[in-house]
């Protein structure tokens, strides 16, 4: 997922922080981005893109690591700031993650209005169903359709 950023990978880093460390233990975390070998902090050095998909990679970094019997997970918006490139391949690492052996009945949460994402995510693949909702203001109504993946 990070192949066209110039990201080689991505790191977070602890660090104890020494003006609370006498009271009680507390660290500062960053997260720093490896770029040909050197390393930088991604904070104002990174586009708004970069710092999405390193967000949605520590995300599921966590996730693999710590939610064995974890059965879903959800993501608000993944597709915010993404390139059409990235869009393709966040898409494809959605599809891999919800096709993994190991991951019995999962369900992959997507919130987004990002209609080409949706098309690239079902794209040569049933992904069973999706919802869309939507909200009449004037009545105060929400609605509820349960779509096949099978439209795009």
């Amino acid at each position: 997922m990070l192949d066209d950023l110039d990201i080689d990978s991505i790191k977070i880093i602890s660090e104890i922080d020494e003006t609370t460390a006498k009271q009680r233990m507390s660290y500062n975390y960053r997260v720093v981005m490896v770029q040909q070998h050197a390393e930088s902090d991604m904070r104002g050095r990174s586009s708004a893109g970069q710092k999405m998909i390193a967000s949605i990679v520590i995300r599921l970094a966590l996730f693999t690591a710590f939610c064995n019997d974890c059965s879903f997970i959800a993501f608000d918006e993944p597709t915010t700031n993404l390139d059409e490139q990235n869009l393709q391949g966040l898409a494809e690492a959605f599809r891999k993650l919800s096709c993994h052996k190991k991951l019995k009945n999962f369900q992959l949460i997507l919130i987004t209005h990002d209609e080409t994402f949706l098309r690239y995510l079902c794209h040569d693949q049933d992904v069973g169903v999706y919802f869309e909702t939507s909200k009449n203001k004037k009545i105060a109504k929400r609605k509820i359709k349960r779509l096949s993946s099978q439209l795009f």
